[in-house]
C-alpha cells in the first residue's frame, strides 16, 4: 500500500500502522493488509497486552479475540473507544455496562443498537448519551424521542436532530426555538404551526438568513411581519411573497437596513428614485438593480456617488467612459477616485477635482500625480496626511512642507521626522493650527517661540511644552490669559505666583473672596455649580492672600485648602 512505501515502515507490526478505518478509506487494498495483521494478531490473542494493543489500532478486531478477552472490561473499553461498533461483539453483561456503552456511542451513534436493553430504556443514560453525541437521538425508543429533556439536549447541540423528535415535540415552541437557535434551517423540520410563529421564524433567520424560506407561506406574505423581518435583516425581503416585495413601505424598510435588498424589490419599485437612492447610499451595488432609466440618469448617479463613492464602480460603461461625467462625480465625492477608470486616475484635472473635495483620495492617484507638487498641496488643504501619500521625493521637500502646513497645520503629522524638527516648518504649522505643537519633534517642545505661538491660540497647548518652557513666566502668563486652566501645567513655583494667579482669577471674573467662599461652601458634588473657578482652584499654589482678605480670612482660607482640598476633574 502507498502509505507503507511512503513511510518506509516495511512489514506491518503492532503499534506502527495507521488506524484501520483510515486505511480502509484511503486504500482499498488495505483490507488484505488488515487481514494479515489480524492473522498475526491471533498469535497474540491469548496475550492481554497484545490484545489491548490490537484493539487500540482496530476496535473491530475485538471479534477475533477469544471470549475471555472479549469479556475483559479494559480490552472492551479500548476497543469501543477506537470504534463504537465493536460493542456488537461484547458479551451482554458489558453491553449493559454504563461506561462501556457511553464510550461506544460517543464515537459511533449506531452502536446504540447494541446497548443493553435496560440501558436503552434508561432516561438518565439517554440524556448522557445525547450530550456526548446528539446523533444518537434517531436510535432511541419512541418514548425517549418524546421526552422533552432528551430532545432539548439533542437539538441544543444540533438543531437538525429535530427531525427525529416525536411529532408532539415538533409542535413544542421551546424545543423548536432551541433547535433553530442552534441551526436556523431546522425550522423546516418543525410542525407547520411552529413555522407560522413570527418569534420562531425570526430566531431562525437571525441564525441563518436562508431559514426564512422555510417560514410559513402566510408569514412570508404578511406585510407587517415582513416589515419587521426586514428591519432586522433587509435581505429577508428576498423571501417575501411577490405581493410583499411590491409594497413600498416594506421595501423601504429593507433597503434602509441593507441596500442589497433592492435586488428583491418588484420591477416597478426598482424604478422608484427615492428607494433606489436609499439603497445605493447603503450598498453601492444596488445601482445594478435599479431600472435602466435610473442607471442611465446622469444626475441620479452623480447624487448617488455623492452619498456613496463606491457607486461609481457600478455605473454603466457609457457613463464611466464619459470623462466629463466622472469629473463631475469626483467633484461630488473625491473618494470616488478609487473607483474611477485607470486613465482618470492619471488625469491631472480629474485628480485635482478629487483632492480638492477630499485630500485622502490622493492615495488613488497615479504615481506621476502623487509626485506633482500642486496636486499634493491641494490635497493637504483638506487632508493632514497628504504628505505621507506623496511620492518619496516630495516627502522631504521643505518648501512643499511649508506650503502644506500653512494651509493645514496638522499636515505636520505626515511630514518627515527631519521636517517635524525644523523650527521654521513647525512655527508655520503652529501658527496655522495650535494643535500642531503636539506633533513637533523632539517632544515635548522646548522651543519658546513655538510654544508661545501655540498658547496664544489655546493656553492648554502648554501641555506639550517642555518643563523649561513651562517655567517661563511670560509663556505662562500668555497661556493663562488665553485659558486660566492652563495653570495646571505650571510648575509649583509659578502656581504660587500671586500676580499670575490674580491674572487668572481676573480672566474668569473671580476674586480672592470668591475663592474663600468657594472653600467655605463647596463639596465635590458642587463642581458644576461653581464651574471654572472650581477647576482653577485645584491648581493654585501656596499664595499669601493677607493683603486682599486680611490675616484672619487669609488664614482661614489656608486652613480650608488643607482640610478640604479640591481635586481637578482631569489633567
Amino acid at each position: 500500500p502507498f502509505w507503507l512505501k511512503r513511510s518506509g515502515l516495511g512489514p506491518p507490526c503492532l503499534g506502527t500502522m495507521p488506524p484501520a478505518p483510515m486505511l480502509r478509506a484511503v486504500d482499498p487494498s488495505a483490507e488484505e493488509l488488515l487481514a494479515t495483521h489480524r492473522a498475526e494478531g491471533e498469535r497474540l490473542a491469548g496475550d492481554r497486552e497484545g490484545a489491548l494493543e490490537k484493539v487500540r489500532w482496530d476496535g473491530l478486531a475485538l471479534q477475533s479475540l477469544p471470549e475471555v478477552l472479549r469479556s475483559d472490561r479494559d480490552v472492551v473499553l479500548a476497543a469501543v473507544r477506537q470504534d463504537g461498533r465493536a460493542l456488537r461483539f461484547v458479551p451482554p453483561q458489558l453491553q449493559a455496562d454504563h461506561d462501556v456503552a457511553l464510550e461506544a456511542v460517543r464515537t459511533q451513534p449506531e452502536a446504540f443498537r447494541f446497548v443493553g436493553e435496560r440501558l436503552r430504556a434508561d432516561l438518565r443514560f439517554a440524556i448522557e448519551a445525547v450530550k456526548l453525541n446528539s446523533s444518537i437521538l434517531r436510535f432511541l425508543s419512541s418514548d425517549l424521542r418524546d421526552d422533552h429533556g432528551v430532545v432539548m439536549e439533542a437539538v441544543r447541540r444540533n438543531g437538525l436532530q429535530l427531525e427525529f423528535a416525536s411529532e408532539r415535540l415538533k409542535e413544542d415552541s421551546e424545543v423548536v426555538r432551541e433547535a433553530v437557535k442552534q441551526h436556523g434551517p431546522a425550522i423546516k423540520l418543525a410542525a407547520e404551526e411552529m413555522r407560522d410563529l413570527e418569534a420562531i421564524a425570526f430566531e431562525a433567520m437571525d441564525q441563518n438568513l436562508e431559514s426564512m424560506r422555510f417560514a410559513s407561506e402566510r408569514l412570508r406574505g404578511d406585510p407587517d411581519a415582513m416589515r419587521r423581518a426586514c428591519a432586522r435583516n433587509g435581505l429577508a425581503l428576498a423571501y417575501g411573497s411577490p405581493e410583499v416585495r411590491s409594497l413600498r413601505g416594506v421595501v423601504l424598510e429593507a433597503v434602509r437596513q441593507n441596500g442589497g435588498a433592492f435586488e428583491s424589490a418588484s420591477e416597478e419599485l426598482r424604478g422608484d428614485e427615492t428607494l433606489a437612492m436609499d439603497a445605493c447610499a447603503s450598498e453601492a451595488r444596488a445601482l445594478r438593480y435599479t431600472s435602466q432609466a435610473l442607471k442611465s440618469n446622469r444626475a441620479f448617479v452623480i447624487e448617488a456617488v455623492r452619498r456613496n463613492a463606491r457607486v461609481l464602480k457600478f455605473a454603466t460603461d457609457r457613463l464611466r467612459d464619459n470623462r466629463d461625467f466622472v469629473i463631475e462625480a469626483l467633484q461630488a465625492n473625491g473618494r470616488a477616485l478609487e473607483f474611477a477608470p485607470e486613465e482618470i486616475r492619471a488625469d491631472r484635472e480629474a485628480v485635482m477635482e478629487a483632492v480638492r473635495n477630499d485630500g485622502s483620495s490622493l492615495k488613488h492617484a497615479s504615481r506621476e500625480l502623487r509626485a506633482d507638487r500642486d496636486v499634493v498641496v491641494q490635497a493637504a488643504r483638506t487632508f493632514p496626511g497628504a504628505l505621507k501619500l506623496a511620492a518619496p521625493a516630495l516627502k522631504t521637500d521643505r518648501l512643499l512642507a511649508l506650503e502644506a502646513v500653512r494651509l493645514n497645520g496638522l499636515a505636520l503629522a505626515s511630514a518627515s521626522d527631519a521636517l517635524r524638527a525644523d523650527r521654521g516648518v513647525v512655527l508655520e504649522a503652529v501658527t496655522s493650527n495650535c494643535r500642531a505643537v503636539a506633533l513637533a519633534l523632539p517632544a515635548p517642545c522646548a522651543d519658546r517661540a513655538v510654544v508661545l505661538a501655540a498658547v496664544r491660540q489655546d493656553g492648554l497647548m502648554l501641555e506639550f511644552a517642555s518643563d523649561g518652557v513651562r517655567a517661563d513666566r511670560e509663556v505662562m502668563l500668555e497661556a493663562i490669559r488665553q485659558n486660566p486652566l492652563s495653570l495646571r501645567f505650571a510648575p509649583g513655583r509659578l502656581r504660587a505666583d500671586k500676580k499670575l494667579v490674580l491674572e487668572a482669577l481676573e480672566q474668569i471674573g473671580a476674586t480672592p473672596q470668591d475663592l474663600l467662599d468657594l472653600y467655605l461652601e463647596v463639596l465635590e458634588s458642587d463642581r458644576q455649580a461653581h464651574g471654572e473657578l472650581y477647576e482653577f482652584a485645584a491648581f493654585i499654589g501656596d499664595v499669601d492672600w493677607s493683603p486682599e482678605l486680611g490675616d484672619e480670612r487669609a488664614g482661614r482660607l489656608r486652613l480650608l485648602r488643607v482640610e478640604r482640598p479640591i481635586r481637578p476633574a482631569s489633567g
